[in-house]
């Protein structure tokens, strides 16, 4: 089902917000 991928991306948007150090590694 894409709605369970769409709900796993949302939750990943959030940690990235919370952790600022890991947004920046991945660019």
């Amino acid at each position: 089902k894409r709605s369970s991928s769409s709900s796993s991306y949302r939750s990943s948007s959030e940690q990235d917000e919370k952790r600022p150090f890991r947004r920046h590694k991945h660019r």
